[in-house]
């Protein structure tokens, strides 16, 4: 129950931005919902990268006796790093954000669409501080009444003004009181530690390898929707992000799995006292999470296209074509995701690093060669790519450090080729069509 509680309140911080970009989509359209695409993803990417990997220290205080900090301490100051993060992210985005878009927004709407993301992305730290204190429940209740509410302010926001601005206003305020509510509610009771500077500046050098490889990911995994609206524009980059919703959600349950057994791991893998029961435990849970790739790769198959339409509305333009080639990723990412924590809980973080760095590479570089000629299914198809090629150079390093079996090793590979394969077909096929 506890690990369905957090995979569930992971996948709801999903749910609730999607709740958002449904409402958005229909009440501003696929122009409307790109501004607000662009901004968010930039928001989400800088403070994810400035909170210094909060949530893994987080995990490591809980996992480990080898963390520097207490849980408490890294609590502390895991919400101190999360809030000058929100700040920071959100007069930069802004920025970058009116660059990007070339003007025609007003930086007060800019900024608003900055901040709600930034904050609600904080979701995924409350998560893992539920986790690690053993408050799934709570946390999921307080996830769960809360993911309609940023939704509806949007909706009655469109309501009372046509106002880009009023409606990112009414989505700021919103967030803020359905994440302050849900941190009173995980934190409850939790005594935490005393915020001392030398300490929290220790805490942000150790976090920097994974600043490092947030930045890579967010390259790999979220550049899609800036460069797609650089290139193609604001509408496009709208109605890529709309049909990109339910892939995201999806991958929630990988990355929230992965939440769930972080402190095994680094208990585990840490102490690398037997090299077979590493790779068992490793076995074991990669087994489990290419299981669900492939369930969860079923689903965006079959009801994808569909529930794209149902909920962005009849004039909302779908593609069919990116839930397809995006559930081709599916797998390889869920495996992915199991065999990236175990480098990180070996204290490898620097070698994943210089993996994620080698597919982000790979998948910006494509997206800005092929974005104009093959338009946004481009986008879905270098993510496949990149996520593919992402889980062979896991596979690699995992094998050579002996953390892997035999079967496992298979397994992952067949994932990652399925990706590769399908993403260069898709491709092939979207520039002979041309």
């Amino acid at each position: 129950m506890r690990f369905l509680a957090t995979v569930g309140s992971a996948v709801t911080t999903r749910v609730t931005f999607a709740l958002v970009a449904v409402a958005i989509g229909r009440t501003l359209g696929p122009h409307g919902l790109g501004i607000y695409a662009t901004t968010g993803t930039i928001a989400a990417g800088l403070a994810a990268i400035l909170d210094f990997g909060s949530p893994l220290q987080i995990q490591a205080a809980a996992g480990t006796t080898n963390s520097p900090l207490s849980l408490g301490q890294a609590i502390a100051h895991a919400y101190l790093s999360r809030a000058i993060a929100i700040l920071l992210a959100t007069g930069v985005s802004a920025v970058v954000g009116m660059l990007v878009l070339g003007g025609g927004v007003g930086l007060p709407a800019l900024s608003f669409f900055a901040a709600a993301v930034a904050i609600g992305e904080s979701g995924w730290l409350l998560t893992t501080v539920a986790r690690c204190t053993r408050r799934e429940g709570p946390g999921l209740v307080a996830a769960g009444l809360g993911a309609p509410l940023p939704a509806l302010s949007v909706l009655l926001a469109s309501r009372a003004s046509e106002s880009v601005a009023v409606v990112a206003a009414a989505l700021l305020a919103s967030q803020v009181t359905v994440v302050a509510c849900w941190t009173v509610i995980v934190t409850r009771g939790i005594r935490l530690g005393e915020l001392r500077w030398h300490e929290y500046v220790r805490f942000v050098k150790g976090g920097i390898p994974y600043a490092l490889a947030t930045v890579l990911m967010w390259v790999y995994s979220q550049s899609d929707v800036i460069v797609t609206t650089s290139l193609l524009g604001p509408t496009a980059g709208g109605a890529y992000y709309g049909n990109y919703r339910l892939f995201a959600m999806l991958t929630m349950i990988a990355i929230a799995a992965a939440a769930h057994w972080g402190p095994e791991f680094f208990a585990v893998l840490r102490s690398r006292e037997e090299r077979e029961d590493c790779a068992a435990f490793i076995g074991d849970r990669s087994t489990r999470l290419g299981l669900w790739g492939i369930a969860v790769a079923l689903v965006l198959v079959a009801m994808g296209p569909l529930a794209t339409q149902v909920l962005f509305g009849q004039r909302f333009p779908v593609f069919p074509a990116i839930h397809y080639v995006l559930a081709a990723a599916l797998p390889a990412y869920f495996i992915g995701v199991g065999l990236g924590a175990a480098l990180t809980s070996t204290g490898l973080q620097n070698v994943r690093t210089r993996l994620q760095a080698a597919a982000a590479t790979l998948n910006l570089v494509l997206n800005l060669a092929l974005m104009k000629r093959g338009g946004v299914l481009v986008g879905a198809t270098t993510t496949t790519l990149a996520t593919g090629t992402l889980l062979v150079l896991y596979v690699s390093q995992c094998s050579r450090l002996g953390l892997l079996t035999q079967r496992t090793m298979l397994i992952s590979v067949a994932a990652g080729i399925v990706a590769i394969l399908s993403s260069v077909a898709a491709i092939l096929t979207t520039f002979l069509a041309r």
